[in-house]
């Protein structure tokens, strides 16, 4: 799987999403492949683990003065 995605296989998983409010981007049921990292590495969609679950979500970091 590295040499094809440029992702390390045991970094990544695969989890259905539940529910609609990634839609359009996403279905309800829709099977994610996610590539595990350490830190945030700008706008994009992440899962995280919130309150014991884990969740999808699109995050957009906005500019501070």
């Amino acid at each position: 799987m590295d040499d094809v995605l440029g992702v390390n296989a045991k970094d990544t998983f695969m989890i259905p999403v539940k529910g609609d409010c990634m839609y359009p981007t996403l279905k309800n049921q829709a099977i994610v492949m996610v590539n595990r990292i350490q830190d945030f590495s700008g706008d994009g969609i992440y899962v995280f683990r919130f309150n014991n679950r884990l969740m999808v979500k699109r995050l957009q970091f906005s500019k501070t003065d």
